[in-house]
């Protein structure tokens, strides 16, 4: 192969696993870092707060690292900027709703002032060295996530970025098949896709089957309702509120990342409803358990998690009961 027309991929993490989700394009003039996330310990990682690809070989590429283009603002794809940015001078692109993820996070290891941060629109491109990115929305469980329609010296390429096929979305969030497919036309060489969940047959549920699923539960609950998500579900945080609102319950809080998550979406405009719209735990007094809506992060378990702390009767202001 001609040595000018080349393209070497490293996937340095989230491979054959769930996190640190990590890829290095590398063609003969400059690189190209797509994702760097973190992956949270499993019950053998004693004394381990979290697990971040080995960087080592990024910093060996320092000098051709041309950018950061990131997919989307879950932490297995985010959550391990802080280790490697200080030491590479790139911009990031991604999102709006991802780089305040990002932001947010920079502001926790003070590097929001060092680091230049390039918000992109659904089907921009950008030119990035010899090679060019567009990008092609795509629905997941998190809201502004991008699949990536790649030129490289040597054929096009995409990259999926984690996706669902959702016919029936919330808040018109559908994944961009029509611009995905005129990007393919020509012809594409190489695709990485998401696979989660893959060897199950069927599809999966569309938001709008939950919701009706989530209003049934509303209207028969007798006492207190729990829910755990994620805590950058926006979609799923403003139904829970809808649903609030709509049956009379107040919504309680719990989580760091929940709490932080609601506010930059509601500075961002993702998230419609005010200060008074929600409360602490410690603020939900003496409500009737029928007046109450729980929502808590550790929906996978997560050790130190709001759910994991109530289901051991650890966590410090609310308590779980029977009915």
């Amino acid at each position: 192969m001609d040595n000018e027309k080349r393209l070497t991929l490293y996937p340095i993490g989230g491979l054959g696993e769930i996190g640190m989700n990590c890829l290095l394009l590398e063609t003969a003039q400059s690189a190209v870092l797509i994702d760097c996330g973190l992956m949270f310990p499993d019950d053998f990682h004693y004394g381990v707060d979290v697990v971040i690809p080995r960087l080592d070989f990024i910093r060996e590429k320092k000098n051709i690292l041309q950018a950061v283009i990131l997919t989307h603002g879950h932490e297995d794809h985010i959550g391990a900027l802080p280790w490697i940015l200080p030491e590479i001078d790139v911009p990031v692109y991604g999102s709006d709703f991802t780089l305040g993820l990002v932001n947010n996070k920079l502001k926790e290891h003070s590097l929001q002032d060092k680091v230049t941060l390039q918000p992109v629109q659904p089907r921009e491109t950008v030119l990035i060295g010899d090679m060019s990115f567009q990008f092609f929305p795509v629905c997941h469980s998190i809201i502004q996530g991008y699949a990536l329609g790649i030129d490289t010296p040597v054929g096009r390429m995409v990259h999926s970025g984690d996706f669902k096929i959702d016919r029936n979305p919330l808040g018109g969030h559908f994944t961009d098949l029509e611009g995905l497919a005129e990007f393919a036309r020509p012809g594409v060489q190489l695709m990485f896709s998401d696979s989660t969940n893959v060897e199950r047959d069927g599809f999966a549920l569309t938001e709008k089957e939950v919701k009706a699923s989530l209003q049934d539960i509303f209207q028969k609950a007798q006492g207190r309702i729990l829910v755990t998500l994620f805590s950058s579900h926006v979609q799923r945080i403003q139904e829970i509120y809808d649903l609030a609102q709509q049956f009379g319950r107040t919504m309680a809080v719990s989580g760091k990342s929940l709490s932080t998550n609601i506010e930059i979406a509601r500075e961002l405009g993702y998230l419609s409803f005010s200060d008074q719209s929600y409360v602490d735990p410690e603020n939900i007094g003496d409500l009737p358990d029928q007046e109450v809506v729980l929502l808590v992060t550790g929906s996978q378990g997560e050790p130190m998690s709001a759910m994991t702390r109530l289901a051991e009767g650890a966590h410090r202001q609310l308590r779980i009961h029977p009915g």
